[in-house]
């Protein structure tokens, strides 16, 4: 329960309450007859006139409710005094400023609250006129007019008693002089008798502008009062008519026409005491003019509970019930004109529905690719950057090699950079994509992307230039890997879309302001160029400048929108300049503060190892992960422990001591995310040992799944080796000293006798060169194994399939990895044979994959077995002395 401002002036209004003097006075008729008349208008249970003052709400006048007040701070008419208009709760339930205010937990129990507020001069608003009911409705538009009309006659009476207050001080102010005295009291009973005039017409004047009926009895039944709308109604206006006398007085019907029994009229059941809603009969006015009448009837209660009496409020729905009749005339026409609309409108909403399914279908199949796609180019990407980054740090390159490696590194990041914003296009749509500002050097980030394309530019005869501004700084802050995305797409595409010339990268530095350095980069080609009236499609997603582009050059049309939503993250520009066969030039303009003295990557950066070393448990089944995430793990000073499945996680866990756990998620049997809850149910200190997820699969919802297992972090493959290190070492709970080298072992030489069409010689030997012939002989005769032992089962059933399509998984990442690019590939391809297929082209098409894979992995598996005998003999071989 929230509590309400006070008005601005509240000190004035308090002491305009407290100068009416009316607060524990006694009750007063002419505010009790406003108070029943509102009540009974209105039909509630409870009505109130109230004066709000500084602490506390006195009830000058109340029907339906036996308190004389409450304190203000849980008052409803303290709100009501804020402003002069009707305050209204439709449900005190459902306002979350009185949902928990007593008074509508605990009696009277409110639900509705109307309060009219008592205006006694312009901004001075003593108290309300309100109106409470322990069922929720609406207050209309004519109704809250009738109450606030019912308030200034409230406010007329509380003006009157200032009159009356004011000769009664002018009276005791003369009281030592008998003939003043007698002088105020007449002043004083020509004010009161002022006052019962204005009171008189006041209540007349507020029931001849009601728009409804009013008819008021005693509680004889005798009529009272007949307003005047309720007069035309009937035709009739008279008084002093008994119950008896009701039909045949006022000419009453039912609506089928016959004389309406007296003793069944809506007003004589309230005389007894019933209450009637909505009854409906007809009238025929002595004029000779049928009208159709509808209202409610109830009993009048006084300030004591008993009955005074009953009110009936009626209206004339001739009109209505005339349109009524109508519009059933018309019926048959409109259930004609019906049944052809809804024909049509069946058949649109069979369309719409369909369209609507195929949409939740491709949504559904965007979420699925993405989520496959993601985990499968990640995975090879994994092999490629880690195996990369251990080639570099193995200090075993010659320098030519060791410069090719490192382009193959920054290669790789820049295309792990856009996978990354690609696969998780959700996040691209969102504009979500954050920076990651670090000191960098602009020239090496332009060198590096320039080497990057040259090879593509050479083989099209290409000349790739660059125009540097001697004035462009040494060192700038900013997100390098982001800028360098916008570089390379504005360089491919020049070399994309150009057959003969140049591509000639531009950098200025334009100027200096208060956030930083100006720069304008600026990509100029000599190809086909772009027509004017096409060029606003460029930066729209998946858009291209016409179909022809896609069909020459291929691409999705979604490079330069990226662009844009970067560089527009940066806090830049981005636009083109072209003729159509006249080339084009791109350019971009963007704002960066001066960084630190920026160093160029030495080969030593990449070795650094975690200051802290722990015991790790290693969980992933792909034998080369287990490999290369060993190897890093090893020369960050790292104890590690392998196991392959969820349930040998949790067996080691609960066996052994570690001082955290990287997790894979897919794996055969128990997977990681289910390995995680049985972790954190175990009701030991291993419980909480830290778990993070080490997998390919990095989308939002994916990583929000990994959480809710009960993971604390993920590390996304492929891993960058440094953050690698970070999270490990953000997570350890222990110190441990750092230590653990290399051995380093001779590379193996080709064979004779090669199959290049089972292995990528150069493939197999780098990764030999990588981490030594020695472990290379054992993962291939585990390779051999795993590969025996695959693809056996039947396929007949859709579960059969399914694990000979996980078997394919597994072997796509294995096999590739070695250098077996056949076997990857036709794995890849019988994973990909999915249900679909099947029910398009016949359970044919998977047999044929299933048989070229078998095949395949019968052959790989063989070959695999000589290469490890091969390097076996080699390492154990004496090694020649270096000249």
């Amino acid at each position: 329960m929230s509590a309400p401002p006070q008005p601005k002036n509240e000190r004035d209004r308090v002491d305009a309450v407290r100068a009416l003097s009316l607060v524990g006075t006694a009750p007063e008729p002419h505010f009790d007859a406003v108070c029943r008349t509102a009540q009974a208008l209105f039909g509630v249970s409870i009505c109130l006139v109230s004066l709000v003052e500084e602490h506390e709400q006195w009830f000058k006048a109340r029907c339906g409710l036996d308190l004389s007040g409450t304190s203000r701070a849980i008052s409803f008419c303290t709100h009501a005094i804020l402003a002069d208009a009707v305050f209204v709760v439709a449900d005190a339930t459902r306002d979350a400023r009185f949902w928990d205010n007593p008074l509508v937990t605990g009696p009277p129990g409110i639900r509705f609250y109307a309060g009219a507020p008592l205006i006694l001069r312009p901004g001075i608003r003593v108290g309300t006129l309100c109106l409470i009911d322990t069922k929720p409705r609406d207050l209309s538009a004519a109704e809250s007019r009738r109450l606030e009309d019912l308030a200034r006659v409230v406010v007329a009476h509380l003006r009157l008693h200032e009159a009356l207050r004011a000769g009664e001080a002018l009276a005791r102010e003369r009281a030592a002089d008998i003939a003043a005295r007698r002088q105020a009291e007449a002043a004083a009973a020509e004010s009161e008798a002022r006052y019962r005039e204005a009171l008189d017409s006041a209540h007349e004047a507020i029931l001849g502008q009601i728009a409804e009926g009013v008819i008021v009895t005693d509680t004889a039944g005798r009529i009272t009062l007949v307003n005047e709308a309720a007069a035309a109604i009937h035709g009739v206006a008279r008084l002093d008519v008994e119950p008896d006398d009701y039909s045949e007085t006022y000419h009453l019907y039912t609506e089928e026409g016959v004389p309406y029994p007296p003793e069944d009229l809506p007003l004589a059941r309230a005389v007894t005491g019933a209450t009637v809603r909505d009854a409906r009969w007809r009238v025929r006015r002595p004029d000779g003019v049928e009208v159709l009448a509808i209202g409610s009837a109830r009993p009048l209660v006084g300030r004591d509970g008993r009955q005074v009496g009953a009110v009936l409020t009626m209206r004339d729905d001739t009109a209505r019930d005339a349109a009524e009749r109508a519009l059933r005339a018309s019926e048959a026409e409109l259930r004609e004109l019906n049944a052809t609309l809804s024909a049509r409108v069946e058949a649109r909403t069979r369309d719409a529905e369909a369209a609507t399914r195929e949409a939740e279908r491709a949504s559904l199949a965007k979420t699925e690719f993405l989520a496959s796609m993601s985990h499968e180019i990640r995975t090879p990407l994994n092999a490629i950057l880690g195996f990369t980054d251990l080639m570099i740090t193995s200090d075993r390159l010659p320098p030519d090699l060791l410069r090719q490696a490192e382009f193959v590194r920054t290669s790789g990041a820049a295309l792990l950079t856009i996978v990354n914003d690609i696969l998780d296009f959700s996040k691209v749509e969102a504009g979500a994509v954050a920076l990651d500002r670090q000191a960098f050097d602009p020239r090496a980030l332009i060198d590096s992307g320039l080497c990057i394309v040259r090879g593509s530019a050479a083989q099209k005869g290409l000349a790739v230039r660059a125009v540097i501004d001697p004035a462009l700084p040494r060192s700038l802050y900013g997100d390098a890997a982001r800028l360098r995305q916008v570089l390379l797409n504005l360089l491919n595409n020049a070399i994309k879309f150009t057959s003969q010339g140049s591509v000639t990268l531009s950098v200025r530095h334009v100027g200096t302001t208060e956030t930083g350095e100006r720069l304008r980069f600026s990509v100029a080609d000599t190809g086909i160029g772009i027509a004017r009236a096409k060029q606003g499609q460029l930066f729209q997603r998946f858009s291209q400048v016409d179909g022809s582009i896609e069909r020459d050059f291929g691409g999705t049309g979604l490079g330069l929108a990226i662009c844009k939503q970067l560089v527009d993250l940066m806090g830049g520009e981005i636009g083109v300049q072209s003729e159509e066969g006249l080339g084009a030039t791109f350019w971009f303009a963007l704002t960066l503060p001066l960084g630190a003295t920026a160093q160029r990557t030495s080969r030593a950066e990449g070795t650094a190892v975690a200051r802290r070393a722990g015991r790790l448990l290693l969980v992933e089944d792909n034998r080369i992960n287990q490999d290369l995430a060993r190897a890093v793990l090893e020369i960050g000073g790292h104890a590690v422990d392998v196991v392959a499945d969820g349930a040998s996680a949790i067996r080691a866990v609960t066996e052994g001591a570690y001082d955290l756990v990287l997790m894979d998620v897919q794996m055969p049997g128990m997977d990681g995310m289910t390995a995680t809850r049985h972790i954190r149910a175990l009701g030991t200190a291993a419980a909480t040992i830290p778990i993070l997820a080490m997998t390919a699969n990095v989308l939002p919802d994916q990583i929000r799944m990994f959480r809710e297992a009960g993971m604390d972090d993920h590390v996304g493959k492929p891993f960058d080796r440094a953050e690698l290190y970070r999270v490990v070492e953000h997570w350890l709970a222990r110190e441990a000293d750092p230590g653990g080298g290399r051995e380093t072992v001779r590379q193996a030489a080709g064979r004779p006798g090669d199959d290049p069409s089972l292995l990528d010689r150069i493939a197999f030997d780098a990764v030999i060169g990588l981490i030594g012939g020695g472990r290379i002989a054992g993962t291939l005769e585990t390779l051999a194994e795993e590969l025996d032992a695959s693809f056996a089962g039947a396929c007949e059933t859709r579960e059969d399939r399914d694990q000979l399509r996980f078997e394919a998984h597994h072997c796509v990442s294995s096999a590739g990895t070695l250098g077996f690019l056949a076997l990857s590939e036709a794995a890849r391809a019988l994973e990909h044979c999915n249900e679909q297929r099947i029910a398009q082209e016949g359970p044919e098409a998977f047999h044929r994959g299933l048989a070229e894979v078998r095949n395949l992995a019968d052959r790989t598996a063989r070959y695999a077995e000589r290469l490890a005998a091969e390097l076996a003999g080699a390492e154990a071989a004496p090694r020649a002395p270096r000249s």
